[in-house]
C-alpha cells in the first residue's frame, strides 16, 4: 500500500514537471535610453512535439506596414472608376485627377475616410506591437540588412542626382568595351561568354594595355571626386560625402585645435576706460 502511495505520489509530480515544460517562452529583456523595458521572445514552443492550443503567440511572418495616408485611401477606392473612363490613362494623369476629385470631396465624406484611416492605425499598432514581441534573432537581421540596402540605394539615387563621377572601369570591363562593337550575329550574352573567354587565355603583356587604361581612369576619378565633394562641402551637403573623406575632415579638426585670439592689453584698456 506505501508503495503504491509513492509511486502515486512520483506520478504526479512528473505530471506537474510535464504541465510546466509543455509550452516554453524565452525571453530577452532589453532597454532603451527612455527607460522603456522590452522583452522579445528569442524561441516558443513545446518539448513535445507541435502544440495545437489556438492561444500560442503567432510570430508574424513579415514587418507589419504602416497605412496610406487619408488622401491614397481615397485614390485607392476612385481609381477603377477613374480608369473605365479612360482606358489608356497614365498613373500621373490618374494621381491629378484623383486629388481634383479630392478638393471637390464633401467634409463628411473625408471625414468618413479619416475614421477608416484611424481605424486601420489602430490595428497597425496592435500588429506592430505583437511583431516586436515575437521577433527573432533571425527576423531583427533580416530587418537591418533590408533597411541598409534601401537607404544605400537612396544614397545611390542621391549622389548620381548630384553629379557624382562614375567609378572607374576594372581592365576586364575596358577589354570588354573595346570588343564589343566587333559583335555580330552573337546574342550579347553569348557574346560576353566568348570575351571572357579570350580574357582568361589573354596574354599578360596584352592585358597590361587595358590595365594602364583602367590605372589612368582612376587617377581621373580621384581628381574628379576630389573636386566634386570640394563643391558638395561649399554646398554644405556634407552627408553625401564618403566615409573616408568625413573620417579625414575628423582626424584634420582634432590636429588643428581652435585658435584663441589674442587681446592685446591697450584694447582691453580702450574697452574699458
Amino acid at each position: 500500500m506505501a508503495a503504491t502511495m509513492a509511486s502515486a505520489g512520483r506520478i504526479s509530480k512528473l505530471a506537474q514537471v510535464i504541465g510546466a515544460f509543455k509550452h516554453l517562452r524565452i525571453s530577452q529583456v532589453t532597454g532603451n535610453q527612455s527607460g522603456y523595458v522590452l522583452h522579445r521572445t528569442i524561441w516558443s514552443g513545446s518539448l513535445f512535439g507541435p502544440e495545437t492550443d489556438k492561444s500560442s503567440p503567432r510570430i508574424p511572418l513579415r514587418k507589419p506596414r504602416q497605412p496610406a495616408n487619408v488622401f491614397f485611401i481615397y485614390m485607392k477606392k476612385v481609381e477603377p472608376q477613374i480608369v473605365r473612363g479612360d482606358p489608356g490613362i497614365g498613373r500621373k494623369e490618374i494621381v491629378s485627377r484623383a486629388a481634383a476629385m479630392w478638393r471637390e470631396l464633401d467634409p463628411e465624406e473625408k471625414a468618413k475616410i479619416a475614421m477608416q484611416r484611424k481605424q486601420l492605425y489602430e490595428k497597425y499598432k496592435q500588429e506592430k506591437k505583437e511583431y516586436l514581441e515575437n521577433i527573432t534573432p533571425e527576423q531583427i537581421r533580416e530587418e537591418e540588412a533590408k533597411k541598409q540596402k534601401k537607404l544605400a540605394k537612396k544614397m545611390k539615387l542621391t549622389r548620381r542626382s548630384l553629379g557624382m563621377p562614375s567609378k572607374p572601369w576594372p581592365p576586364f570591363n575596358c577589354f570588354l568595351s573595346e570588343k564589343f562593337g566587333e559583335r555580330e550575329d552573337e546574342s550579347v550574352s553569348t557574346y560576353f561568354k566568348i570575351l571572357s573567354d579570350r580574357w582568361r587565355i589573354l596574354d599578360e603583356s596584352e592585358k597590361e594595355k587595358y590595365k594602364q587604361i583602367s590605372h589612368d581612369m582612376k587617377i581621373q576619378y580621384l581628381k574628379d571626386m576630389d573636386a566634386w565633394e570640394g563643391k558638395m562641402m561649399e554646398y554644405g551637403r556634407y552627408d553625401v560625402l564618403r566615409k573616408s573623406t568625413l573620417e579625414g575632415l575628423k582626424k584634420k579638426d582634432k590636429k588643428e585645435p581652435k585658435k584663441k585670439k589674442k587681446v592685446r592689453f591697450a584694447d582691453e584698456v580702450e574697452e574699458f576706460s
